[in-house]
């Protein structure tokens, strides 16, 4: 008898495995949140529509004589297709809880990372304060944030606080800042962390050719550094805010703003994007040349010239030619 009994229950053991390796049934991804206590009745009843009658009672009778049940861990966990009853609980044991990503991207500005926190999933924005001056108080920060945060992909946990997320990257920051402006080249024409900063953001804005960077670099230090005006349009164009549909005018360019870098000299008053590790890196270290201007191709990279002369052909061969064909950026 014993030995029937002991039959029976490898068996039933077997088959029990086995219903609990069997591939869910998902049609794609199944998120789902685990909360403290009662987790093994909880997961049933997540899973009661993935799984059939015979699953669930393997799962209802492996949870109660395993004991599995008490180690599962709360949080949100999503389930993706091939996962089994038995790679699950692996994942609730083990308290691999999913975690979100938030982007924040190098040449965004204030203005778009303001998007990305509203469109994040559960992202916690309710002790967020409601505008960049409030959220730089709630940092600990004096001035604009703009440029204040470092471009990078930042995980998050469900429920995680957006201030805490801000907190983080505004720290990168400042690192980043830090190792750049301890390493930069001597005589740079700038006094201060923050005018590294600025500058860096004019390049990220500037090109997205690696190459060209520390060329865009020295050509705004050689202005700075001879007192011309920067005459970028990128700072320009920040200056004019929702007042920018697309095309920049010479009506703008004569508008007064303090980011008009045609009317004012010096840099901007603060930076006008977020810049990446290579502006940065650039701005600390601009290429050594005598360039005094640049004018964009019309195919990502540049042309830097030393003289007027050779930058208005420059500009007359890429611009204003282009134009006239209708092929200018």
């Amino acid at each position: 008898m014993l030995g029937l009994l002991g039959l029976v229950s490898l068996l039933f053991l077997g088959a029990g495995t086995w219903l609990l390796r069997q591939p869910l049934a998902l049609e794609g991804s199944l998120c789902f949140d685990l909360k403290p206590g009662a987790a093994g009745p909880q997961l049933q009843k997540v899973l009661k529509a993935q799984s059939g009658p015979a699953e669930r009672f393997a799962l209802r009778l492996y949870l109660r004589l395993s004991g599995v049940g008490k180690t599962l861990q709360a949080g949100e966990y999503c389930l993706d297709s091939g996962e089994t009853l038995l790679s699950t609980l692996g994942k609730l044991r083990r308290g691999a809880v999913h975690e979100r990503t938030l982007r924040i991207g190098e040449g965004w500005t204030l203005r778009d990372l303001e998007r990305a926190l509203r469109a994040a999933e559960r992202l916690d924005r309710a002790d967020l304060g409601a505008t960049w001056v409030e959220r730089a108080a709630q940092l600990g920060r004096s001035g604009s944030l703009e440029g204040r945060f470092f471009p990078d992909s930042y995980r998050y946990l469900a429920g995680t606080s957006a201030l805490s997320l801000l907190a983080q990257a505004a720290a990168r920051m400042d690192e980043a800042l830090g190792k750049a402006w301890e390493g930069r080249d001597p005589d740079l024409p700038l006094s201060a962390p923050g005018e590294l900063l600025t500058l860096a953001s004019l390049i990220e804005k500037e090109t997205g050719f690696a190459p060209d960077r520390p060329r865009v670099s020295r050509v705004f230090h050689n202005r700075l550094g001879e007192g011309m005006r920067l005459q970028t349009d990128v700072s320009v164009i920040y200056g004019l805010g929702a007042a920018f549909h697309g095309d920049l005018t010479r009506a703008d360019l004569r508008r007064d703003t303090p980011y008009n870098s045609y009317r004012r000299a010096g840099l901007p008053p603060t930076p006008i994007a977020f810049p990446g590790a290579a502006a940065l890196n650039a701005a600390a270290h601009p290429e050594p040349g005598a360039w005094r201007y640049f004018v964009a191709r019309g195919d990502g990279t540049s042309v830097f010239s030393v003289t007027l002369a050779d930058h208005e052909t420059a500009v007359d061969r890429y611009q204003r030619q282009g134009a006239a064909k209708g092929t200018a950026p």
